[in-house]
């Protein structure tokens, strides 16, 4: 048995699966380059109403900018970009002519709503991770 845990730590060194955590967020950040999710820069286009999580642009614990294109009349509301499901992720939406960003981590969650006025409008949102699972979210 001594023998076989240490040709598995050998290999294991080998194939890059070292450290051993197990916080399963921990090797999200260290996706292979030919991984969808390891781009950097994704574009999503108008019309679009469903893109898997899974071939999204990984968000969690790094530093990421959103711009959302937009020509709005005073009336328009509802939801313009989502990512997540009921446990947690991010929704963008207008409602009563005020843009709202909400964050759900699948035990709270944090809203940042700025006005929005008719028109071309281009909504940026960036986020800077400042320590695990947490950051500063700036909605303009």
């Amino acid at each position: 048995m001594d023998n076989l845990i240490d040709t598995w730590h050998v290999e294991a060194e080998k194939n890059g699966a070292l450290p051993l955590s197990e916080n399963f967020l921990d090797g999200l950040g260290n996706l292979p380059e030919d991984n969808l999710r390891a781009r950097e820069s994704f574009t999503v286009y108008p019309g679009m109403s469903h893109l898997s999580e899974s071939a999204s642009s990984l968000t969690l614990d790094r530093n990421y900018e959103i711009t959302i294109p937009i020509d709005i009349t005073e009336d328009d509301e509802g939801v313009l970009l989502a990512l997540g499901n009921r446990g947690s992720g991010y929704t963008f939406y207008i409602k009563d002519g005020e843009l709202n960003y909400v964050y759900n981590n699948g035990s709270e969650r944090y809203t940042i709503s700025s006005d929005l006025y008719a028109g071309e409008n281009d909504i940026r949102f960036k986020f800077q991770n400042t320590g695990d699972n947490q950051g500063i979210g700036t909605l303009y």
